[in-house]
């Protein structure tokens, strides 16, 4: 199947820079015929232009095909046989955060499975919440954590704001379609003395210039950053 045949159901829309305005310049890092990763000329924020619509995305991400192996082949490794090497992960990652945070309710944004809220629960917190756009995975994840599983995003109506001590978002902010927004919500959630956690991979990286289009996390339709 050809890569334009492949994407053909989806919508596509263009996009452009979240921090200058669609009146920004955009020069061409990329081609991944129909996805472009473009670069901002203004403040050389990366993204991909055209990308799918937003709600194509949401459904991108329904159902057990996203977290199969046949989606190794885009990048990804089969996510949920690799359990014990991201608990190990996470329980690296942590480390750190307990210095800042030792305690109080989380909430994990794009929880998936909830191997994340497993290592902090090993790490001794226990008010610990999930959020996840795929009802195949909030599924995964309530078999361990029940209800404080949520489907959907920062918009759903049940979380409350200044009700969280610490937010996670690993590796989630590239899948973000209004990251300033995003911002904006996280900090409504989070109590005054809260912290955000996050990672996202960095395309200015020593791996990403050695790499070029190869890079790992050039991964379409969902980095979008």
């Amino acid at each position: 199947m050809s890569q334009m045949s492949q994407w053909s159901k989806y919508e596509f829309e263009e996009a452009f820079c979240p921090l200058c305005g669609p009146e920004a310049k955009q020069e061409l890092r990329y081609n991944f015929d129909p996805f472009r990763v473009v670069a901002c000329r203004e403040c050389s924020l990366i993204f991909l232009s055209p990308r799918f619509k937003e709600e194509d995305i949401l459904q991108f991400y329904q159902g057990q095909d996203y977290y199969a192996p046949s989606h190794a082949r885009q990048g990804y490794d089969d996510y949920l046989d690799l359990r014990a090497a991201w608990i190990k992960t996470f329980r690296r990652r942590l480390q750190v955060v307990k210095k800042y945070q030792p305690s109080g309710r989380i909430l994990d944004i794009g929880c998936g499975p909830g191997f994340f809220l497993e290592a902090a629960r090993e790490m001794g917190y226990d008010d610990l919440w999930g959020i996840d756009p795929s009802d195949y995975i909030v599924g995964v994840a309530r078999k361990n954590f029940g209800e404080k599983i949520l489907q959907g995003t920062l918009e759903n109506d049940e979380l409350k704001p200044a009700s969280f001590d610490m937010l996670t978002a690993f590796d989630v902010f590239e899948h973000i379609y209004r990251p300033v927004e995003f911002l904006e919500r996280a900090h409504q959630l989070l109590k005054p003395e809260g912290i955000f956690a996050f990672t996202t991979p960095n395309p200015e990286s020593l791996l990403a210039k050695i790499f070029g289009k190869q890079w790992v996390s050039f991964k379409m339709p969902e980095h979008v950053f």
